[in-house]
């Protein structure tokens, strides 16, 4: 108890020096925290750039290869992977507009919220959910969902040199369908509802509409693809080389499309922009912790009247010492917390101050404060604080009663 109160008393006795300190752990904090939920916002930008709502491997299932019990007993087998998130069922043909584009078409079940498509297709999005129905009566055949960007490649005609908005939910279009026989038929498809993505391929290339709806459409009673998504979309090609031998066992023959075959560019970019800020926050970390390192060990050595005074007493070295660490740990630890805030702060302004033209988050900062983001910047600020005092603490400590008198 003797050692906290004098603890406090040293600590207390000038209240500039300790504000200054305080306030130099407090920004070292912030920025260290800050830089880290940047870069893993950025990352996680990136990647919704290019794979959130897209498959990671999507598997095309040679026609009639399966029954329903074999096709549920692959779909078990796959999520039996440790790597793999989810494995969807869909039904994949496609459509053509009149100025010769092509429509991948996705049949799904809208209400399935274990899919990776429905955060996508929900999160952002106006207008209604299709219906699954084929429609006889309306002067329409059936409704489906786009992305904001498709609106341009299905209408090139007209003046849609921007993206879809709530405007634009209802209008109509004029799809051609080609079954394998060759038969063409000629649909007007709604638009009842459309969704905002960062995804180039989603928002601009996909027509999304319920599986039943699907089935009417093309004939077919089971679906035409497996939609496979990994945990980390980064390592999909090291995942599709450990799932060949199971698929093997199913088929003689497949095609599986592999999403990082098809994006080394966003991959190499990816990897770039990781290394890139690995080095960053490296740099940061010591530039802050020598600056800090700097601050203590100038507070320890100006406290040598202090040891000397506490030798004089007759403490001994240990209780001196823990006298000392009992100070930089209470300032280490309120000036970590408040760094910590003020670094959240910063970060939510960021988020709310930094959006794109679609309206959505140039980077997604971590909404929670109590993360593991947090926790990390809380350990190694307050071991190169702990670290940063302890050496000229010891140097102090060793030298004799007279010699701290002398140095004072």
């Amino acid at each position: 108890m003797l050692a906290f109160k004098i603890a406090f008393r040293f600590l207390t006795h000038n209240l500039r020096r300790f504000f200054g300190l305080f306030l130099t752990i407090t920004v070292g904090t912030a920025i260290f925290y800050f830089i880290f939920v940047a870069a893993k916002g950025l990352e996680e930008k990136i990647i919704e750039y290019s794979a959130v709502g897209e498959a990671s491997l999507s598997l095309t299932i040679p026609f009639n290869s399966l029954n329903e019990e074999e096709f549920i007993a692959l779909q078990n087998d796959l999520l039996e992977h440790p790597n793999i998130e989810s494995v969807y069922p869909v039904y994949q043909f496609s459509l053509f507009s009149n100025s010769g584009n092509i429509l991948i078409v996705k049949g799904i079940d809208f209400e399935d919220t274990s899919t990776h498509y429905y955060k996508i297709l929900n999160r952002r999005t106006f207008g209604n959910t299709p219906s699954e129905k084929l429609f006889e009566s309306k002067d329409y055949d059936f409704e489906g969902e786009i992305g904001a960007g498709l609106i341009r490649n299905i209408r090139p005609n007209e003046t849609y040199h921007r993206y879809a908005d709530e405007s634009d939910v209802g209008i109509t279009i004029s799809l051609t369908y080609s079954s394998p026989i060759g038969e063409k038929n000629v649909y007007k498809v709604r638009l009842e509802k459309i969704f905002v993505t960062d995804n180039f391929v989603i928002r601009s290339k996909v027509l999304f509409i319920d599986y039943r709806l699907a089935q009417e459409i093309t004939g077919l009673t089971m679906p035409t693809n497996l939609d496979i998504k990994v945990n980390n979309p980064l390592i999909s090609e090291t995942v599709n080389k450990e799932i060949e031998p199971l698929l093997s066992d199913y088929f003689d023959e497949y095609f599986i499309k592999d999403w990082s075959l098809e994006n080394n560019d966003i991959i190499n970019i990816i990897y770039v922009e990781k290394v890139s800020v690995l080095i960053i926050q490296i740099i940061t970390a010591f530039a802050i912790a020598i600056g800090l390192m700097n601050v203590l060990s100038f507070s320890v050595k100006e406290k040598t009247k202090q040891v000397g005074i506490l030798k004089a007493m007759g403490i001994n070295r240990p209780k001196a010492n823990l006298i000392f660490i009992i100070q930089i740990t209470f300032i280490s630890i309120i000036s970590i917390i408040s760094g910590i805030l003020l670094g959240y702060g910063l970060s939510v302004l960021f988020q709310n101050f930094t959006i794109s033209s679609n309206g959505d988050n140039l980077i997604w900062m971590e909404k929670r404060i109590f993360n593991r983001y947090s926790y990390l910047t809380a350990l190694i600020m307050f071991v190169f604080n702990l670290f940063g005092a302890l050496i000229p603490l010891i140097r102090v400590n060793s030298l004799k009663i007279v010699e701290i008198i002398k140095n004072k």
